[in-house]
């Protein structure tokens, strides 16, 4: 079974890998301990539908979305999906919407119990469930990296590569204060278009 088969596996049960000291804005189940909280990785819904959140264009090119959380900006010929569930949006090419597994870009938060300066501890149980998910599963890479937003937020960047499959999930964690916001990239074609989206997401996102 892959990354990604594991993934969707328990995506039939919740929304989002929830473990005990963490929260996040959707119903969830418990998972085994420890304190981190990964998306997982998602087939985008591809019917759309127009969000309230949606606020303004932007350099006639690109959206801009305000959400309770925090705001953020797509390009143009990417759209909002019909979510999966409460809180957590998706982002699909225009041109993809009738495909059954289309690049798509997801965005959540969530909340763990680790001040904005104890981000490394954060990183370390990140890791540490991640590693689990693969659990020793051949022919599957994980690099992690860390930087700052442009915000001055730290963030923290993990990739999964599935050599079998081709797909490769990116994770970035934007840590704040007691909470941390998931932007996911789920690559299924190796376009950098979706690489594009994500990073302009991320490059963009700002708390409310």
């Amino acid at each position: 079974m892959t990354f990604h088969s594991i993934f969707l596996s328990v995506l039939m049960a919740c929304s989002v890998t929830l473990l005990p000291a963490c929260q996040t804005d959707t119903p969830s189940a418990s998972t085994p301990s420890d304190t981190a909280v990964t998306t997982n990785t998602q087939t985008a819904p591809t019917d759309t539908e127009p969000s309230a959140q949606e606020v303004e264009q932007t350099a006639e090119t690109d959206t801009t979305y305000e959400k309770d959380f925090g705001s953020y900006t797509v390009p143009q010929g990417w759209i909002e999906a019909e979510t999966s569930a409460q809180g957590m949006y998706f982002y699909i090419s225009e041109s993809d919407e009738q495909k059954e597994q289309p690049d798509n870009v997801s965005i959540n938060v969530g909340s763990n119990p680790y001040a904005a300066e104890e981000h490394d501890t954060f990183r370390q149980a990140i890791l540490r469930q991640l590693s689990m998910q693969i659990g020793g599963q051949s022919g599957i890479s994980l690099t992690g990296d860390g930087s700052m937003t442009e915000n001055g937020d730290t963030l923290y960047t993990f990739t999964i590569a599935e050599e079998d499959t081709g797909i490769t999930t990116t994770q970035y964690y934007i840590v704040g204060d007691y909470k941390f916001c998931l932007i996911q990239e789920t690559n299924f074609t190796g376009s950098e278009q979706a690489d594009t989206v994500a990073q302009m997401m991320v490059s963009s996102f700002a708390w409310a």
